[in-house]
């Protein structure tokens, strides 16, 4: 009897510690887990959501702020005044004026007078009632008139001759100069030049191609004008004296030129990129029931030590 009642309270504690532990059956629903309250602590933990592993809440997105159109703001006309005149070292003149009040009225002139002394001026009113201009000119040609709200009043003036700008001569400056220059298939260039204070010249240029095919003209510009003399080796040229250039002709037959190599470029590797590695994450673990605590064994008197071992039956 004394057992019976141990084993059973051994059961009513486990019972109590597993239902103190929230290791309730009820606890372990498919969809979520039960918070643990640890044993008389009083603090309850939030249960997390391990049935299919949870699903994040969606994310909320803001609404985009309406676009508010602005109204044109119509200013009031400004009143404003400008104007220029000017003239040149020839006696040209040009000039431009214009004013316009609050009520955006318009007055104004522009005008041209040349070197000859024909010129046009026009006097204009912009307003509400339109554009009017009224011309002076003395322009050759023209007359007194009243086209489209446009009044001529013309006189017209012969012209007179006006001097031309004066041109200054600088002496002339003594120079010289020249180069020669050959390159990797043998073609050569080259030119030369002098020139003294009284402004004679004297030079030369010349060209040899890679076959050598060549021609050099040496040349005078002075007083006399300009007489060249050209030495060349050009096949179908003979030697004569056209317009002033001696030519001294002495043909040869053309040779053969290895053509210049091309030049080839091997291609641009493309450069190739791995793809970015995918991040793998592993599943949230599931959470296991708690062991169940079994009871203590309990001690058995029936036949033990004191039943039938030593001190039972057996020696003292």
């Amino acid at each position: 009897m004394f057992a019976k009642i141990a084993i059973a309270s051994a059961v009513a504690v486990a019972a109590a510690q597993a239902t103190g532990l929230g290791y309730g059956a009820s606890s372990y629903g498919a969809a979520s887990y039960g918070a643990p309250s640890y044993g008389g602590y009083g603090q309850a933990i939030a249960a997390p959501a391990y049935g299919g592993y949870g699903h994040a809440a969606p994310l909320a997105y803001a609404a985009a702020a309406p676009v508010v159109a602005k109204a044109q703001i119509a200013y009031p006309p400004q009143p404003y005044k400008f104007g220029y005149d000017s003239v040149d070292e020839y006696g040209t003149k040009q000039s431009r004026h214009e004013v316009s009040d609050e009520y955006n009225n318009k007055k104004g002139s522009y005008s041209f007078s040349d070197a000859h002394g024909i010129a046009r001026q026009v006097d204009y009113v912009a307003d509400g009632h339109g554009f009017r201009a009224s011309i002076k000119t003395n322009e050759p040609g023209t007359a007194p008139s009243a086209p489209a709200a446009a009044h001529y009043n013309a006189a017209p003036v012969a012209i007179k001759a006006v001097a031309a700008a004066p041109i200054i001569a600088y002496p002339p400056q003594p120079y010289k100069f020249g180069y020669d220059s050959v390159d990797e298939y043998g073609t050569k260039q080259s030119r030369h030049e002098v020139s003294d204070e009284h402004n004679n010249k004297k030079g030369s240029y010349s060209f040899t191609d890679a076959r050598g095919i060549s021609r050099h003209v040496e040349y005078v510009a002075d007083g006399h004008g300009f007489r060249a003399q050209i030495k060349t080796n050009e096949p179908g040229t003979a030697s004569s004296a056209p317009a002033a250039a001696h030519y001294d002709a002495h043909p040869i037959a053309i040779k053969a030129v290895a053509a210049a190599p091309v030049a080839a470029y091997a291609k641009a590797p493309i450069a190739t990129y791995a793809k970015a590695p995918i991040a793998t994450y592993a599943k949230a673990p599931v959470a296991y029931a708690a062991p169940i605590a079994h009871a203590a064994p309990v001690a058995s008197y029936g036949h033990g030590s004191y039943g039938h071992g030593s001190y039972g039956h057996g020696h003292y």
